[in-house]
């Protein structure tokens, strides 16, 4: 059986989806992906370990070819630590687990007192990565490697 929402429930819900709506298609504003270049132009024959197979090659080439016709913007993100920072204050996360076992989706933010999903956050992020560089011209440093000091010549 299906859950019943009341009428103002079902109000609320459909003037926040018409909003939402409203404010991204208009016509003076164009789409942005941000698609991430994990496995981007690989042929994975196999899944890596604990990732479903998909074609995401042929979603990123059918949003290329939109990009083509103007219709909207797509942005390849490098996704270095993407998954791996809070999506609220970019602090390290850390491991979740419940009754002594890790939960491999789940990460937990100390400075936040928050637990995160890793996808859900690594898209957040990869979102205010494309925006800082937009608004900055530079990546965010919190997803950037830290420089590796030089190696002794012998």
């Amino acid at each position: 059986m299906t859950e019943r929402r009341s009428a103002p429930a079902v109000k609320a819900a459909t003037r926040l989806s018409h909003g939402v709506t409203k404010h991204v298609a208009s016509p003076d504003r164009v789409p942005m992906i941000v698609f991430g270049d994990g496995l981007k132009g690989k042929k994975v024959a196999t899944p890596l370990k604990k990732q479903l197979p998909g074609p995401s090659n042929l979603v990123f080439n059918n949003l290329e070819e939109r990009q083509s016709q103007g219709r909207l913007l797509v942005v390849s993100i490098w996704e270095f630590n993407t998954s791996k920072r809070c999506c609220i204050c970019h602090d390290k996360l850390k491991p979740f687990y419940i009754d002594g076992s890790k939960i491999y989706g789940l990460l937990r933010c100390d400075l936040c007192r928050v637990v995160l999903d890793r996808d859900t956050s690594a898209a957040s992020n990869m979102f205010a990565i494309a925006r800082h560089y937009f608004d900055h011209r530079h990546r965010l440093l919190a997803f950037c490697p830290l420089p590796r000091p030089p190696s002794p010549e012998f």
